[in-house]
């Protein structure tokens, strides 16, 4: 019978960007909407009655989670468990303590006394059975080194290190996908990078020169019926031969403003032999990210433009970042306010800047840095702020970056 799961990853809970504490909680607000973001998934499974949860690594912003960060998992996850749907965890780069001689951030997992639950620190292969028949499911974590024994650790730093460890891990998941019962569905839940994958915010940061980079073949994709990945925070997907897709559900809630554009949700999956699908879910609890930049040559009546153009922007609920151009005569505190005042029905302005035209034609003489640690956005938008010729057309930038982004999604899926 087909299996259907639900595949998500990367709450990346901890991450505090923006917004403040909360008087009433005393908890601050993006914790707040992680957590109600987590709860929408968990309540959505429970309710389709799904066979399987899959989640495929970071659990947290790092592997050493506050107590109350630890609970909010841990209610999630029991109301899974209560319900007798299986749990399948993979440790992602955030969960992982970086030394084989400390526990992982989900490790706390293998000590609850409850038979619907699966962790993969190592990579290994378990038969579980759900409601309508055994799934089979090959778990590979995040790759480092120290995935592997000393004596291995030390041949790695000799060579090219994340070359070494992908074609290590290849040959592992073909050696298990070998072993697989042809007859059973087969799932592999991995926690690490696909080459040609779209990069969308704070994720670029542990990627670049950093990981190693797998090819869609090195998954041996035709031992598989699904392929559930964690790690990239956009939403995209992978067809295969065999009928196999490689999904990357992305993350359920906004990390940065590097992934403002990006849907956010999770994937229901229905598991069959040779015939699987799935579909994404849009999260309707996410708060949105909205960063407004105001052209530079705006017109003579600031206000009312300015006006016009927020009342064209949804930002109702919203966490709001603005970058407006003005004379040096323009006080911050005066344009603060104004902008607080235009933005009132935004949950929270997080940044409010302003750019001078002066600064800028200064910049011009200094060579602009690019940190490529940033989203290729971001980028743009660094360097068109230190080049006064080219701010002007940041937006149009940033709209073309967008579109091409679409295409190379469109074209991978």
């Amino acid at each position: 019978m087909p299996i259907k799961i639900i595949h998500t990853a990367d709450f990346h809970i901890g991450m505090e960007n923006y917004g403040f504490i909360d008087p009433k909680t005393g908890q601050h607000t993006r914790l707040s909407d992680f957590q109600r973001s987590i709860s929408y998934i968990i309540d959505y499974a429970i309710e389709k009655n799904v066979d399987c949860f899959v989640f495929a690594g970071d659990a947290y912003k790092n592997h050493h989670p506050t107590p109350t960060h630890q609970k909010i998992l841990l209610t999630a996850f029991n109301k899974l468990l209560f319900a007798k749907i299986p749990l399948i965890m993979v440790v992602g780069n955030h969960d992982h303590s970086g030394s084989s001689f400390k526990t992982n951030a989900l490790d706390i997992f293998n000590h609850i006394q409850s038979k619907w639950c699966f962790v993969f620190s190592k990579i290994g292969a378990k038969i579980i059975e759900t409601k309508n028949g055994p799934l089979q499911i090959v778990g590979v974590p995040w790759p480092s080194k120290s995935l592997f024994s000393f004596q291995e650790s030390e041949a790695l730093n000799k060579e090219d290190m994340a070359t070494i460890i992908q074609k290590k891990i290849a040959a592992h998941i073909s050696w298990y996908g070998a072993k697989l019962n042809p007859k059973i569905p087969s799932l592999l839940v991995g926690h690490f990078t696909i080459k040609d994958a779209i990069f969308s915010g704070s994720e670029r940061t542990t990627v670049v020169g950093r990981d190693p980079l797998f090819f869609a073949d090195d998954l041996s994709p035709h031992y598989f019926d699904y392929i559930a990945l964690g790690h990239l925070h956009a939403h995209q997907y992978f067809t295969k031969n065999h009928n196999t897709t490689i999904v990357y559900p992305g993350s359920p809630d906004y990390i940065d403003f590097g992934e403002q554009k990006n849907e956010k949700g999770f994937v229901e999956a229905i598991i069959e032999k040779g015939n699987s699908t799935f579909t994404f879910i849009k999260n309707p609890v996410v708060r949105p990210l909205k960063e407004i930049i105001f052209p530079q040559n705006i017109g003579e009546n600031f206000e009312t433009e300015c006006r016009s153009i927020i009342e064209k922007e949804n930002i109702d609920g919203a966490i709001v970042k603005i970058k407006y151009f003005a004379e040096g005569s323009t006080t911050n505190t005066s344009m603060d306010d104004f902008f607080h005042i235009l933005c009132k029905d935004a949950w929270c302005i997080t940044d409010i800047q302003k750019i001078i035209p002066e600064k800028i034609s200064k910049k011009k003489l200094d060579a602009p840095v690019i940190n490529e640690n940033k989203e290729i956005g971001e980028m743009i938008r660094d360097y068109c702020e230190k080049k006064s010729e080219l701010f002007p057309h940041i937006k149009t930038y940033l709209e073309i970056i967008d579109e091409h982004s679409q295409t190379v999604s469109t074209t991978h899926g």
